[in-house]
């Protein structure tokens, strides 16, 4: 059904997030037609789909030859499933706690180390920021973070689809706000969680136009 695959999320978080920027917009100046606007609709076209079908088709063929490789030296999968008799609830929460631990890791690198940061600049190459910006990334970084980010959730959930799936729609609901026009700041919860009013700062903090 269309509810079970991406795209159809993509669609309904980015709408949604479209309305809430155009209901209560923290910038009341800043305009949805703006500079910048067609690289990013490039952008989300690209890595929110395109580099998403190939990076699908290119997992599913790394995933069937690891299991077929495991299986041949060891008998068993390389998944280790480790959450397989926890309730569906469960398994996303910790997926998610998984999940955001590996990101964190992966963004301090990428601040970090040289060559990984020529990477992420393109991200923080943004002028204006709204939902959109959350996919303006360089197809290489996509690379790394996935890699890095879905694949110890796949491991420790026996490459659950539904799992999988459900903590990318939440990951990339996140990642929208973080990146919208919206003054949200989960006022004592912000020392935990991540939001626009913090997630701006790390983008002006960081931004290209000064270190490029």
């Amino acid at each position: 059904m269309f509810y079970s695959k991406y795209w159809f999320w993509l669609i309904v978080i980015s709408l949604f997030v479209i309305a809430l920027e155009r209901l209560f917009p923290w910038r009341k100046k800043q305009k949805l037609l703006r500079p910048q606007l067609l690289q990013d609709i490039f952008w989300i076209v690209f890595n929110g789909y395109l580099f998403g079908r190939f990076f699908s088709f290119t997992n599913n063929y790394i995933n069937n030859f690891l299991s077929a490789g495991f299986k041949n030296i060891t008998n068993s999968s390389p998944y280790i499933n480790l959450l397989a008799d926890f309730p569906f609830f469960l398994k996303i929460i910790l997926s998610l706690l998984v999940l955001d631990f590996t990101e964190w890791c992966v963004h301090n690198l990428l601040h970090r180390v040289n060559w990984l940061w020529k990477l992420h600049r393109v991200h923080h190459s943004i002028h204006i920021m709204d939902w959109i910006g959350n996919f303006r990334f360089h197809w290489m970084e996509l690379i790394v973070y996935n890699a890095f980010k879905f694949l110890p959730v796949a491991i420790i959930n026996g490459g659950d689809w539904k799992v999988l799936l459900v903590v990318g729609v939440i990951s990339t609901t996140i990642g929208n706000l973080n990146h919208s026009n919206l003054n949200i700041s989960w006022g004592p919860f912000r020392y935990v969680f991540n939001s626009p009013r913090m997630h701006i700062w790390h983008h002006d903090k960081h931004s290209d136009l000064k270190s490029a």
